[in-house]
């Protein structure tokens, strides 16, 4: 592992302890003599950009605690979130902080939808706001967008259909009630449930944020029964125990504000933003790295247990230890091939955009890069927990289609900039597989249900990026 995090934070004596012991506890001597310190001038001027989800929020805020020198006692040990304030250490940038830099038409559409939608009430969160970490020493700037997962309100699938086994009535489908009193074994057919009509005055489609946005404005559901199988559909018959499971109403998300794709988050906001903050847009962004896979698998995990409620029906949907049982178990199962081809379809899209817009500057050194989810701690109750089964798919899917998008781009000719014209690029790969994840599989250090600690997960992840970041901008291993 490169010490490139210690040559950055210029404080090398602070974190020898911790370093040892990650070395296998070499002794001073070696330690020094390996560790000769590095030239960081490639370091200057430089920026990185993170599109992703509250992982990649941590990675950023941590990174900047281990480089801030008002980081108490060790940069190895930052003050814990939530107990410090994100804007001691970072920058963030919203229409009300920031309007000028702020992307306007951005600035428009958020208060036309808030007098639409919310009654006034503005988009007031800063966790799905655009974060910055910034190094003055070295003029260096690490940007967050954050991205819901890869719904995009048009493609995203629904509920999938579910068939419960056993004797009963309906040619082997028990009612609600007597699954519920003799327990419930589903079978996922992995066969995408109906919707309704699109829902009213919003710009992004019917199935947009799913589930918070949809269900609210929809509202509504029924059940269409068969003797094989049972499914949900979204009409205008009223369903309303639906929305009592719904963690927040869709004006009152923390998490969302527009627009809603990972694509035109990144057109619409990310890139205006860089132009603003003055590092030059797309041309100069020197790494590129998108996380994906935990919006996703809640989306499907939230999906599963409307289905549990949809299938108890509304009396036996309120109990909660019975849902929760039940949808523990279905959400333990592999995800359907409609799912995973659905979440493939998009992450390729996603990839190809970030590909064109990000182009490689030396052969065989992607500016782009993809990062997965880590396993999470197994041992939370549902609905807190991600299966590490489907964290695994995910990650296995993931891998496949950046080989995809590698082998289709053949070391061709790519776009250098947004709707651009193609123009000779240069040969080999154009995105890369990040094995952080894998890295810190088996590490015990989450601060909740999903979030890796500060160490050894984001230093790890710190670390490695740095030295992506020096291989593109040096093109040297």
């Amino acid at each position: 592992m490169e010490k490139l995090m210690l040559s950055v934070r210029g404080e090398e004596q602070v974190v020898k302890d911790a370093w040892e012991e990650a070395r296998q506890r070499r002794d001073e001597e070696e330690i020094e003599e390996e560790d000769e310190e590095e030239d960081m001038e490639w370091l200057r001027g430089r920026t990185v950009l993170l599109l992703g989800d509250s992982l990649d929020r941590y990675h950023l805020l941590h990174l900047c605690q281990f480089l801030s020198s008002t980081t108490p006692s060790s940069p190895l040990h930052p003050v814990p979130w939530p107990h410090s304030k994100p804007e001691d250490f970072i920058t963030i940038y919203s229409p009300t902080k920031t309007p000028t830099l702020y992307p306007s038409t951005l600035i428009d559409l958020e208060h036309t939808l808030a007098e639409q939608t919310r009654k006034g009430r503005e988009y007031g969160s800063p966790q799905s706001r655009p974060w910055v970490c910034r190094v003055d020493k070295w003029d260096f700037e690490v940007v967050w967008g954050f991205l819901n997962g890869l719904d995009d309100g048009e493609t995203t699938p629904g509920l999938e259909g579910y068939r419960g086994m056993g004797e009963g009535e309906e040619g082997g489908i028990r009612s609600g009630r007597e699954e519920g009193k003799r327990g419930l074994e589903l079978d996922l057919v992995g066969e995408e449930g109906t919707w309704g009509e699109k829902a009213k005055g919003m710009p992004f489609g019917d199935r947009a944020f799913f589930p918070i946005e949809c269900v609210k404005t929809s509202r509504n559901a029924h059940f269409r029964q068969s003797k094989r199988r049972r499914t949900l559909e979204l009409t205008d018959a009223s369903f309303s125990f639906l929305r009592s499971f719904v963690w927040l109403g869709w004006d009152r998300s923390e998490h969302f504000n527009p627009p809603l794709s990972s694509e035109d988050r990144l057109k619409q906001m990310m890139l205006p933003l860089l132009k603003n903050l003055g590092r030059g847009g797309a041309r100069k962004v020197d790494l590129v790295e998108v996380g994906v896979g935990a919006w996703d698998l809640g989306m499907f995990r939230t999906q599963d247990t409307l289905s549990i409620k949809a299938h108890l029906g509304p009396d036996l949907s309120k109990n909660s230890t019975l849902v929760n049982s039940h949808g523990k178990h279905l959400t333990s199962l592999p995800l359907s091939s409609p799912r995973l081809a659905w979440y493939s379809s998009r992450l390729h899209t996603l990839l190809d955009l970030l590909a064109t817009t990000f182009p490689p500057k030396h052969p065989n050194t992607p500016r782009v890069s993809v990062r997965t989810m880590p396993v999470p701690p197994q041992h939370y109750q549902f609905p807190w927990i991600l299966f590490e089964s489907r964290v695994l798919q995910i990650e296995e899917a993931t891998k496949r289609v950046v080989e995809e998008v590698n082998e289709e781009s053949g070391g061709g000719e790519r776009s250098d900039h947004v709707g651009g014209k193609r123009t000779g690029g240069v040969r080999g790969e154009v995105v890369r597989f990040s094995e952080w994840a894998e890295a810190v599989r088996g590490s015990r250090e989450f601060l909740d249900h999903i979030h890796p600690g500060p160490v050894p997960a984001s230093w790890l992840w710190a670390d490695m990026m740095l030295y992506e970041l020096r291989k593109v901008v040096t093109a040297i291993e």
